[in-house]
């Protein structure tokens, strides 16, 4: 839109016509649908106490329309962990898991859970930690062993 209506004033300058910069932006703001029409109304108001330029214009109108009139097709897609229904995380040798960092964070939050669970319970008064009869472990019991395989339905 910007280019056509530029080639058209520069074309009537050649031929001897010439616009003012608050001439050209009431033009344009004149030729705006309604969807624009507050961000011309703002602007209009605007003009009486300054100059502005058709660049400046032509980028106040492009941040309007990304914010405003179509902000789904600037937005980034949003992330997300993907959940799995199985308790027990599978490790591989292979060097792509240590590369990835989400692999690196649950390693460690795990690690730090059985830490916090040991700590704890060795803070209460006196008693033993529990031992699990599933696999043997400390710090957790058989009904909530990760290791303890999932009943057949």
């Amino acid at each position: 839109m910007f280019d056509q209506f530029l080639k058209i004033i520069n074309d009537l300058h050649v031929l001897g016509k010439t616009y003012s910069n608050k001439d050209l932006v009431r033009k344009i703001l004149r030729s705006l649908t309604s969807e624009w029409r507050s961000k011309a109304d703002a602007i209009y108001e605007s003009i009486g106490n300054t100059n502005v330029t058709i660049e400046a214009l032509r980028g106040n109108l492009k941040t309007y329309e990304s914010t405003v009139l179509k902000p789904s097709l600037y937005k980034s897609p949003g992330l997300a962990l993907k959940a799995s229904s199985s308790k027990r995380v599978e490790v591989s040798d292979s060097d792509s898991d240590d590369n990835n960092p989400s692999y690196n964070l649950l390693e460690k939050f795990q690690e730090f859970l059985k830490e916090e669970l040991r700590s704890r319970d060795c803070k209460r008064k006196g008693e033993p930690i529990p031992t699990c009869f599933g696999c043997g472990e400390l710090g957790h019991i058989k009904p909530y062993c990760p290791y303890r395989k999932e009943k057949k339905e």
